[in-house]
């Protein structure tokens, strides 16, 4: 009698792969990691996909198809690396709000547009803090991939950032910083932390979202906006 395979088997696979990727680090994960993450031998992992970067090209899809991953035939091939990081590349988003206000030519409601900015950098880092943490920590010793990461996507949007600062303060808007870029950082950071590494922190326990945003979104709007902690 054939073997059934459970139908959540897929799912399962793609949530131990983003654990252990996010843990380890692409490099240093072990298929053998991954299955005991899963809870199942290495063996029952090679039915599902032929090598470690299918599993990595797995669990990054799993992030775009929340819920149920779509079925296919098994095992699943590894795509090519060119293909692999255009994945990658095509799951980081640009901001809409912060690409919005730097194109404005008109006056705008500061206060307003930046807690658009901020909100939209929190419900995406929020949204992506598994498959971040996977991508992030693979980087680190996968050069093309950290490429795509740090050059194609963090340090564009600090600079788009810095911009934006800039911008708003020629105009009056955002109060002037010395300096932009490490200013932006700070914003990133404060933003990247409470929104997804606290989750890692045994002394945030006590931190919900409906406590993080508020006070980081007020102080990040009374740092930047002159007059804003008079007009709160």
């Amino acid at each position: 009698m054939p073997r059934t395979r459970p139908p959540d088997r897929l799912d399962q696979l793609a949530d131990a792969a983003l654990t252990v990727f996010g843990r380890a680090g692409f490099r240093l994960a072990q298929m053998d990691d991954i299955a005991a993450e899963m809870g199942v031998a290495k063996g029952t992992v090679y039915g599902y996909v032929t090598s470690k970067e299918a599993l990595f090209a797995l669990a990054l899809e799993s992030l775009m198809h929340p819920g149920a991953l779509p079925p296919r035939p098994l095992p699943i091939a590894a795509p090519g690396e060119a293909e692999l990081l255009a994945r990658v590349r095509d799951r980081i988003a640009e901001l809409a709000a912060l690409q919005a206000a730097l194109a404005r030519r008109g006056p705008a409601d500061a206060g307003r547009e930046l807690t658009g900015i901020l909100d939209e950098l929190w419900e995406m880092l929020a949204a992506t803090r598994r498959g971040a943490d996977m991508i992030e920590r693979s980087a680190r010793d996968w050069p093309e991939l950290a490429e795509v990461f740090y050059v194609g996507f963090r340090r564009q949007l600090i600079a788009s950032l810095a911009s934006y600062l800039e911008q708003g303060a020629r105009r009056g808007e955002l109060r002037p910083v010395e300096y932009p870029e490490v200013t932006a950082r700070f914003v990133l950071e404060s933003v990247v932390w409470f929104a997804s590494h606290r989750h890692g922190d045994p002394d945030s326990a006590d931190i919900d979202d409906d406590m993080a945003r508020p006070a980081v979104t007020r102080l990040l709007i009374t740092a930047l906006i002159p007059d804003a902690a008079s007009r709160s």
